[in-house]
């Protein structure tokens, strides 16, 4: 159930209390625990369709991603620059 503030105001204290206690119960319990449940399978199937390249072939993704990071800071500009130029830095860190 949703209610507007101004509706929940108009309402006993009694049942705002129910209604909260009640969507505390709801998220917290119920919807968190779904959502880790969904999360847990989601990386598990993940897991299991991906490959491990123990040698992957760094120059050529980089030579292939270089057109996509230039497209990048074309549309991003200076804010974009920086951000690719922080994420290679990390990189090398």
């Amino acid at each position: 159930m949703m209610a507007s503030a101004k509706r929940m105001a108009t309402l006993p204290a009694n049942v705002q209390k129910a209604i909260r206690d009640n969507a505390v119960q709801a998220v917290q319990t119920e919807m968190w625990t779904v959502n880790i449940k969904e999360q847990k399978d989601a990386w598990a199937d993940l897991a299991r369709r991906v490959k491990v390249f123990e040698a992957p072939d760094i120059a050529s993704f980089r030579n292939k991603m270089g057109p996509v990071l230039t497209n990048f800071i074309g549309k991003t500009g200076a804010r974009g620059k920086a951000f690719v130029e922080a994420v290679q830095a990390a990189v090398k860190a």
